[in-house]
């Protein structure tokens, strides 16, 4: 049976999603907790599932949130790496990922999650968001590669040219070019 998920996809992709959005929290949770920005990564995961308010108690569970679609992302990513693209500009690729997380988060479901207009005033905040998505589409790609997500999706084993061993033998036709054309033949089983 054909399955979607041939190479770990879910568990390398929730095991990066969750590592870069540790990064991602932590880079823009530093910012907020230095009062550098109004608003916090805390404030972005709490404000999708309840009304924010500043305890630690929903910093915590924001924490977790955070985390939760870290982890989602992380699988989608993974998915979309093994299936669909290779590792040619791989930083290109987790910042445009990056990007796009981004535009989505903050521009489409922006009115989805009732997140306050004010968010859109301050500017500082969004820089730190972009660079906090870009940081998140960099790291999770590069996890991706150090988890083998390239290398197992290459060519599963089943259809390895390894597992197949093939002897060269000229075309009958053409006993007279045998070295320009050759067929390749698979050996008979003993």
């Amino acid at each position: 049976m054909n399955r979607l998920e041939t190479t770990h996809e879910f568990k390398k992709g929730a095991v990066a999603g969750l590592i870069s959005a540790i990064i991602m929290f932590f880079f823009i949770e530093t910012f907020s907790w230095l009062d550098l920005i109004k608003f916090g990564q805390s404030y972005l995961g709490g404000e999708t599932i309840f009304t924010y308010k500043n305890e630690p108690i929903i910093k915590v569970i924001s924490f977790f949130m955070s985390i939760s679609i870290g982890m989602f992302w992380g699988v989608i990513l993974a998915f979309i790496f093994s299936k669909v693209l290779t590792d040619e500009y791989l930083i290109l690729k987790g910042m445009g990922f990056g990007f796009v997380i981004f535009v989505f988060h903050l521009g489409i479901l922006d009115e989805s999650f009732k997140y306050t207009r004010e968010i859109h005033d301050e500017t500082g905040s969004l820089v730190i968001f972009f660079l906090g998505y870009m940081i998140y589409g960099i790291s999770t790609s590069i996890i991706l590669r150090k988890l083998g997500i390239f290398n197992d999706a290459k060519m599963p084993k089943e259809h390895s040219l390894k597992s197949l061993r093939y002897t060269v033998v000229p075309k009958p036709s053409m006993k007279k070019h045998s070295q320009k054309m050759i067929k390749l033949v698979k050996p008979k089983k003993l």
